[in-house]
């Protein structure tokens, strides 16, 4: 059995706790009373230009792991449950406890939460591991030069051309919140797999770039901001500057993934406290960003203009982060003392076998045809 890459799951926590800060710190903005001290505010851009990186890396992950497996559906399958009862039981709780008013809206997007979008990422996370076997397929059967020159186009096209002229209607991919880039560092993540997974370079390099990169991404936001001040420059260039495909945040993303791919943790008490928490992090998404509760703030405005502004945010982060995790390790307790998933493991099982078969390389089909005769 091959071992886990506890590295990778440590990253998904890390990744978790960034996309919480970009996701907060971004909510304290659109305060009315938000009017934060220069310094803080450009503290917390920077920080938000070392986290940017965050769901890139969970795409890449993705990619890595996913490129010479098979479709599990159970995995997807679990994912939708998960999602499922944090959104009926959140809208229930709203409309019991605190009145919420009932719309088609929230009805929809708390029933029916995968094909709504009330989360993009599940969205497209559940969409790349339906498409995964196909992909993988195609990636497997491609030569090296090949997948590049793959690579090369889609850089060109949803990196380069979208940096460069942002109003472009063909390519149009907004802050890089799409399917289209999904799909792009998804494959970004198969190649490292199986091309360079086996390339040995320090990894203080990596750690070294990503730095770099997220530092010239922060440069990059200022010099927007500033030119934008001074002139008549197109606004959407300022959506590009922390977007999932600026070139910086690409960038970024590929060396911190690579850094932490290559990090190993001997400590066995240590490995145990990380594969215990990694499971629990998706919930920390799917609670803090629900309909309901993705307006609510750290009410950090009292602080704006003291040295306290980001330690209390980063301690008000802490304690959500901890609080969403022991709230989903009690529901998968629960779910398991319910549930015993013998009839649903069945079923899932045979869905499987189903789509495996469907899915199966010619070769192995004509092999087995033959041996039948």
């Amino acid at each position: 059995m091959k071992k886990r890459n506890i590295g990778l799951d440590l990253l998904k926590i890390l990744s978790m706790f960034m996309i919480l800060f970009m996701h907060f710190t971004s909510r304290e903005t659109l305060q009315a009373d938000y009017n934060a001290s220069e310094v803080n505010a450009l503290i917390v851009k920077l920080i938000d230009c070392f986290c940017c990186a965050a769901v890139n890396c969970y795409f890449l992950i993705t990619g890595y792991f996913l490129v010479d497996k098979k479709l599990k559906l159970n995995k997807i399958l679990s994912i939708w449950r998960t999602v499922l009862f944090y959104t009926i039981t959140i809208f229930i709780l709203n409309l019991v406890i605190f009145g919420q008013k009932l719309t088609m809206q929230n009805v929809a997007k708390s029933f029916f939460p995968i094909i709504t979008e009330h989360y993009w990422f599940i969205t497209a996370y559940i969409a790349i591991l339906f498409l995964a076997p196909i992909l993988n397929l195609l990636l497997k059967n491609i030569t090296q030069k090949q997948y590049q020159y793959l690579l090369l186009i889609l850089t060109i096209i949803l990196v380069v051309i979208e940096n460069i002229w942002p109003r472009t209607q063909v390519f149009n991919n907004a802050t890089g919140i799409s399917f289209a880039t999904v799909l792009y560092i998804y494959l970004i993540g198969g190649y490292i797999k199986l091309y360079k997974d086996k390339v040995k370079v320090r990894k203080e390099k990596y750690i070294l770039g990503y730095i770099i990169f997220s530092i010239f991404a922060f440069i990059y936001s200022i010099i927007i901001k500033i030119v934008l001040m001074k002139s008549n420059v197109d606004v959407l260039y300022s959506l590009k500057d922390l977007s999932y495909n600026s070139v910086w945040v690409v960038l970024s993303s590929i060396m911190l993934f690579m850094y932490f791919k290559e990090v190993k943790i001997k400590n066995t008490v240590m490995q145990k406290v990380i594969t215990s928490i990694q499971p629990l992090t998706l919930s920390v998404y799917i609670i803090h960003e629900n309909i309901f509760l993705s307006s609510m703030t750290l009410k950090a405005s009292q602080y704006q203009k003291s040295w306290m502004y980001v330690f209390y945010i980063l301690v008000g982060l802490v304690v959500i982060y901890i609080s969403c995790c022991i709230i989903e390790y009690i529901r998968v307790k629960l779910s398991k003392l319910i549930f015993k998933g013998k009839i649903t493991g069945k079923i899932e099982q045979k869905l499987e076998e189903k789509i495996d078969n469907f899915l199966r390389e010619p070769e192995q089909t004509k092999a087995k045809e033959e041996l039948k005769i």
